[in-house]
């Protein structure tokens, strides 16, 4: 036997070794997952600071470049060495959507879910959605196990942590709460007796072990692709052990549908605050690498080398993660009866397996996911990206591996209406603990121009096929789109520090390729189109107010979209895609 084949047999053996030992010490629940990911649900002694109360815009605001945006009040910066932007608060506030994610909850739309939900005050009948913890897991930075509530009230109504007997007291008013999804939403809890916020002023915080800073510390590892795309599922898609779960009743009482998730894309449009390390100055970094690197024995993060493909990389590891998640939420759901209302929670399936045209011949009666017809399956578009990905970085046996424990899950999920709940917890923990094991080898894989040519002839072979859905085809089309921009623009290592005018920041969805652009015709590529602007709200303490303003997504025209979505066009596009060499195209952004 030659020692290729020993090698792949052994990598093959040791991989069920290691899925079968993830079963037995998991538990019974099935969902439990490795602590090494540097994130999780915080535990007491981590407290959430709050942006007002802590001291980040000394460093992180040095101004904005609009001198009409009104920060919250106290809000200054300073000047640093170049590690970091310096402006990070001020394009989180003036671009970045995350900041006005506890205002919307005070809009009207808001306050007529909070009415068909009953989220409501038993005398006045006022919204009380802004002040409902099932709300502000997701729209505030604070986790659920830190928010104040009187069970004999309502076990969802949040309440002054300090005295729970106060009447007046208003999540409105409190900084822990008005001023969205900020610092520590991302980067963990920074309070408490040992808490990273004080620490990390510190020299040696840079070249300190990720692992060090988790442990002791409590910082997430946002650099880690694992960790990174956890920490943004948790809430864009949903986490059952940090109590973030959106159900149907939400969205049938108008909460908009959450969209199909690429890392890359997302971070891309969002737009990114900060630099990689290989963008950093090099002065500074050269230490910092080589640090990360003796750190780095087990491929617990991602270092960007030379010539590769960081956005690329990027939609890789966190394309394969988000399967591992949606299979995680899906066991969670079903293991944990308080986690929804009930199973089948019907969020978790596609809800154009019910809510379509009724065509004979319509695409979506041809879903790839189902083997009876009417039998409603879980979402699409997490397996679909993930399929391609998983070709194209598993070795044979292990892709073998995959593709049967998607199997297992098809057939669990379709054996009855709403699948056998106990066979589709078992096969969805199998698979998602699988995945884990391979994403944090992905780490340590280097993603060349090479890679990024071949990828994209999976991506448009794959949406080639006549019966993409909606949101499978923009996964598609944003993995293209990011690919190819990546190719166009490879990590240089050479380059000094990556000017601040480099890092993008779109105003509007520019697809690279005129093939590209044509896919917006038919589908929501750029995520802040279909908004519309509503009347800003007034926010703090009755001593220091400060105006938010708000775009509320149109939900209308979103789902209209999505209800003219013709598949064949989709896949006339991407074969056009493939007959088109990929340097004749003309990225420009």
């Amino acid at each position: 036997m030659s020692i290729e084949c020993r090698k792949t047999r052994l990598e093959f053996v040791c991989l069920v070794i290691a899925i079968f030992y993830g079963q037995i010490v998991s538990g019974d629940d099935g969902v439990s997952r490795d602590t090494t990911d540097r994130f999780g649900r915080p535990d007491k002694s981590r407290i959430v600071v709050g942006f007002n109360n802590s001291n980040c815009s000394i460093c992180h605001s040095k101004g904005t470049s609009d001198s009409s945006v009104k920060l919250p009040p106290n809000v200054r910066g300073r000047g640093n060495d170049g590690w970091i932007l310096g402006d990070e608060i001020s394009t989180w506030y003036e671009h970045d959507f995350h900041h006005q994610a506890f205002s919307v909850l005070l809009n009207e739309q808001s306050q007529q879910i909070a009415k068909r939900l009953g989220i409501v005050d038993k005398n006045t009948k006022e919204s009380l959605v802004h002040r409902d913890r099932r709300c502000l897991s997701c729209h505030s930075s604070m986790p659920v196990d830190q928010m104040a509530v009187d069970a004999v009230v309502d076990a969802n109504r949040v309440v002054d942590k300090e005295n729970k007997e106060n009447q007046d007291y208003n999540t409105k008013d409190d900084p822990l709460y008005n001023i969205g999804v900020s610092c520590e939403a991302c980067h963990g809890p920074a309070g408490g007796s040992n808490g990273w916020e004080k620490r990390h002023y510190d020299a040696d915080w840079r070249t300190m072990n990720p692992k060090i800073k988790f442990e002791e510390f409590g910082y997430w590892d946002i650099h880690s692709p694992r960790t990174q795309t956890r920490i943004c599922l948790s809430c864009h898609l949903g986490n059952v052990e940090q109590k973030k779960v959106i159900t149907h009743e939400m969205y049938a009482a108008g909460h908009p549908p959450l969209p199909s998730f690429e890392l890359s894309q997302f971070v891309h449009q969002m737009p990114r605050h900060w630099r990689r390390i290989e963008e950093k100055p090099k002065s500074l970094t050269k230490n910092v690498i080589e640090k990360l690197r003796q750190y780095n024995q087990d491929c617990d993060f991602a270092l960007i080398g030379d010539n590769e493909l960081a956005a690329t990389k990027l939609t890789v590891i966190s394309t394969l993660v988000t399967l591992e998640e949606s299979m995680r939420l899906t066991a969670g759901l079903i293991a944990d009866p308080d986690a929804s209302s009930q199973w089948p929670e019907l969020a978790n399936y596609s809800c154009f397996a019910c809510h379509h045209e009724l065509k004979r011949e319509g695409w979506r009666k041809r879903s790839r996911l189902s083997k009876f017809p009417g039998r409603p399956t879980l979402h699409e578009w997490p397996f679909s990206l993930s399929r391609v990905v998983a070709q194209e970085v598993l070795s044979a046996n292990s892709y073998s591996l995959f593709e049967n424990n998607i199997n297992n899950v098809i057939n669990a999920m379709t054996a009855r209406p709403y699948g056998d709940s106990t066979e589709l917890k078992k096969s969805a923990a199998a698979l998602a603990k699988s995945l884990e094991i391979e994403t944090k080898q992905l780490n340590c894989k280097t993603i060349d121009p090479e890679f990024g040519i071949r990828f994209l002839t999976k991506i448009a072979t794959a949406g080639s096929n006549e019966t993409t859905d909606y949101d499978s085809a923009r996964q598609f089309v944003w993995a293209y789109e990011r690919t190819l921009n990546a190719l166009n623009n490879p990590v240089n290592l050479n380059e000094i520090v990556a000017p601040r005018e480099k890092l993008p920041n779109p105003d509007r969805w520019v697809g690279g390729h005129p093939i590209l652009d044509e896919f917006e015709q038919d589908l929501v590529l750029w995520l802040r189109a279909n908004r519309t602007d509503t009347l800003s709200v007034s926010l703090g303490t009755k001593e220091q107010t400060f105006e938010q303003s708000q775009r509320t997504t149109n939900v209308s025209e979103t789902l209209k979209k999505i209800g003219d979505y013709d598949s064949q066009k989709t896949s006339e596009r991407f074969q056009r895609l493939l007959k088109t060499p990929v340097d004749q195209t003309e990225q420009t952004r």
